[in-house]
């Protein structure tokens, strides 16, 4: 089963105990049906009231007379439950994040998203295949939407997703830091140790003074080291940057032996 119907199934279990909540989501489902008549997906709908609650809200002039009926804040939730079962869609968590209610008219996805408003939910309003839709992207309000239509399990599971989706996010960067960082010291200590053999081979190492030399022979005996860890063989110890000030001292010597050659 997918997160979707995971949500739509756990929504549909929710059964309003006031009859003016239950007429509030049977609205939300009518509200969304594409055709007149049609509703998705919940038991219970008094169907003998989608083709008045589907005229109603099909009629913009009568927007105030649905926000009337919809005014408690509880009725607000049951509205936007009844038009997510009828139409609505949410991505799993796992992947990118995506909330949406498409909307028969224009019209009714601006009411929708003045409702959604009414929790502090910014959506936006886009069109696919010729229809409106009301969406959101951001996690966080996609979790308070699920909160605001009582769906407080799916919430949890999104919730739960999003802790796990992040834990991976950061091994991933720190993964791709350390791998990133291997590489450069690679690289830097193989350049080290092509101008080591340069000088080795053009004056010798005893062309270079007792500091610059016993760096040199560190490199050569540990190609695979970093400097921190050259600093930590040396005697007496010395840090990342004063081995690091040596290297180029001892690259400085080879890039003048390579000029001379030329």
């Amino acid at each position: 089963m997918s997160f979707n119907e995971e949500v739509k199934k756990e929504l549909s279990s929710v059964n309003p105990l006031s009859k003016h909540c239950r007429r509030a989501e049977e609205a939300g489902i009518a509200f969304c049906a594409v055709k007149q008549g049609k509703h998705n997906g919940k038991n219970g709908v008094d169907k003998n009231h989608t083709a008045e609650l589907q005229s109603l809200t099909d009629d913009p002039e009568s927007f105030d007379a649905l926000r009337e009926m919809i005014k408690k804040t509880c009725c607000m939730r049951s509205f936007l439950r009844g038009a997510f079962i009828s139409s609505g869609s949410i991505n799993n968590p796992s992947g990118d994040y995506h909330f949406e209610i498409t909307a028969p008219t224009e019209k009714k996805a601006e009411f929708l998203k003045d409702i959604m408003a009414s929790f502090g939910l910014n959506g936006k309003i886009s069109e696919r295949k010729n229809r409106p839709m009301v969406y959101l992207k951001d996690a966080d309000e996609i979790s308070d939407m699920l909160s605001v239509m009582e769906a407080s399990v799916s919430m949890m599971n999104f919730e739960n997703e999003r802790i796990l989706k992040s834990l991976r996010n950061d091994v991933n960067r720190k993964v791709n830091c350390e791998a990133a960082n291997i590489r450069k010291t690679v690289a830097a200590a193989e350049k080290q140790l092509k101008d080591i053999s340069l000088i080795e081979e053009k004056i010798g190492l005893l062309g270079l003074n007792d500091q610059l030399r016993e760096v040199a022979e560190l490199r050569m005996r540990y190609p695979e080291k970093s400097l921190s860890e050259l600093g930590e063989l040396m005697e007496p110890k010395l840090g990342r940057s004063g081995v690091n000030h040596r290297m180029e001292k001892i690259g400085a010597v080879a890039d003048s032996l390579r000029n001379e050659a030329q």
